[in-house]
């Protein structure tokens, strides 16, 4: 069965209908094997991602970055700050550090994630040439951080600034603000333009979106086919 509904309330809506059904599948390389994430841990990693965006300050149609490959984290980060109205945009995994300063100071990110070694060393030797940069959340809890980096925290340290329900109030007011003429998400294509992604130019884009309640992986062109 089809869901067609905004993105900010999608995952809340079918953790609430299937509760412990799978929801997403992921290869865990370590212990080599696939590892089930349930609807409802869905939803609750998603609510702690909003609450951690509100506590950074990160406003209503402001732009945060995913440097990653495909990951479920990167699924926790896009619906999460469509919980909030806050803008997604996905890097290439293999994007240089030249891309990266590029696009982080054309739409003047403050917040970026990582996913692993390569991308959050990619992100730390432009640092000093990325004007709005504030923080590097790092996926991969193995990734090793310079001697002499300040900005950079790992993603269970947001998630467990989520973990505040003092946000609740203004992520409630968000979520009832949420528009079908919000944007979602920027994705920078090959040189220096883009395409914005607006329901007008997009149908079915965003906010709105048929889900089936099977599993799900994002087929978007900014992310590495890992999972």
């Amino acid at each position: 069965m089809l869901n067609n509904c905004h993105l900010s309330r999608l995952i809340a809506e079918q953790a609430r209908k299937y509760g412990e059904r799978t929801a997403l599948s992921y290869r865990d390389y370590d212990l080599n094997k696939w590892m089930p994430i349930s609807w409802n841990r869905f939803a609750m990693r998603v609510r702690q991602v909003s609450r951690a965006l509100l506590k950074l300050g990160v406003g209503v149609q402001e732009n945060i970055a995913v440097f990653s490959q495909n990951k479920p984290e990167s699924l926790y980060v896009d619906f999460g700050a469509y919980g909030i109205r806050v803008v997604t945009i996905p890097f290439y995994a293999t994007s240089s550090g030249a891309q990266v300063t590029y696009m982080l100071n054309d739409a003047e990110v403050r917040f970026l994630f990582v996913g692993e070694q390569q991308q959050y060393d990619t992100a730390f030797s432009v640092i000093s040439l990325a004007n709005t940069l504030e923080k590097i959340i790092i996926f991969d809890k193995k990734v090793k951080k310079h001697d002499k980096d300040h900005l950079s925290i790992y993603f269970d340290e947001f998630l467990k600034s989520g973990e505040d329900t003092a946000y609740d109030d203004e992520l409630a007011a968000r979520l009832d603000a949420a528009s079908f003429d919000d944007l979602a998400n920027i994705l920078y294509t090959s040189g220096t333009t883009y395409l914005r992604h607006v329901p007008r130019g997009l149908p079915r884009e965003r906010p709105r979106a048929a889900f089936k309640r099977e599993r799900h992986l994002p087929e978007l062109p900014a992310l590495h086919p890992r999972v």
